[in-house]
């Protein structure tokens, strides 16, 4: 990869679709930083069974990751998602539900080297 501005990099990391990034929930990194988003646990307790849900995780890296995850846990599941090539990706959560009264947390990897990466949560919501 070429030198390039810190700018530079974090303008090509950023996502196409200006709405995304303007969320709660969303950063983009420092090079080789992670990225940490937590969902707060549901605030409204009267509510039975309160869960957290969402429906799309976006990310994006500016360049091809060492190591590149996501991961996401709710403290009673954890699942990861390894990422290989640079630019955006998405997963859909449509229909799906968090732990009971649980915070959730998304971590993007740090991607390695001088690469950007971004994350956002699109259409986090309680019920």
């Amino acid at each position: 990869m070429s030198e390039k501005t810190v700018a530079e990099q974090q303008a090509k990391a950023v996502f196409t679709a200006p709405s995304i990034m303007y969320g709660q929930y969303a950063a983009v990194s420092a090079a080789n930083g992670p990225i940490v988003l937590t969902i707060p646990p549901p605030g409204d307790t009267s509510t039975p069974r309160p869960r957290n849900t969402l429906t799309y995780v976006h990310w994006s890296y500016d360049d091809d990751p060492t190591g590149g995850t996501l991961t996401i846990t709710d403290g009673t599941v954890t699942e990861i998602i390894h990422i290989t090539n640079g630019g955006p990706g998405f997963l859909p959560f449509e229909g799906v539900a968090f732990a009971e009264n649980a915070a959730v947390t998304f971590t993007l990897s740090a991607g390695g080297g001088t690469v950007i990466g971004a994350l956002a949560l699109i259409g986090v919501r309680s019920f």
